[in-house]
This record gives C-alpha cells, structure tokens and sequence, in this order.
C-alpha cells in the first residue's frame, strides 16, 4: 500500500520504514493495523503480534516496530514510522 496514508519504504528497518503520514494517533494506529492485515492477512488467524516498541532517535524521529508471528510459525518485525502522529490524539 503505498500513496496518501502510506510512504517510505517495506518496514524492514529504520532506514526502509513504512511511514504513517497523519496527524492523529486514532488514524496513525489503525493505519498500522490495516498495513500489517492488507500484507499478511487476517489477525489473530493469520498472524499475532509477539511485541511492540515505541522509539524515538536522537534526531527528533519516532519509530514503533511490530513484532508478529505467522500462522506458519515465522516471525517477521515490520517497523513504522510515526514522527506525524506519535502522541497527538
């Protein structure tokens, strides 16, 4: 998904962050959500999340990585970029 809500690169690191471009953490948090299912599915069929952690850089940037496993037992981290929303509500 990319365009609008989404920009940035495929959430597997800092650097290639999928970034959340909205100014309110109701909309920023569901953003993530929808990204995560419209890439592996349903969750809590499809995958479950394992963990997540909030972050923010010396440089003023906020990230929150996603840990999740997979119906299939593999886990993946998907790291999302929140600096626009990151505590606005």
């Amino acid at each position: 998904m990319s365009g609008g809500l989404y920009g940035g690169g495929d959430g597997s690191s800092k650097e290639k962050a999928v970034i959340i471009n909205t100014t309110t953490s109701l909309v920023g948090i569901h953003a993530e959500y929808s990204w995560i299912e419209n890439k592996f599915g349903t969750k809590h069929k499809d995958w479950k999340i394992m963990g997540r952690l909030h972050g923010t850089e010396d440089n003023g940037k906020s990230y929150e990585t996603f840990h999740i496993e997979l119906k299939d037992g593999s886990q993946v981290s998907i790291v999302f970029g929140i600096s626009s929303f990151y505590c606005k509500f």
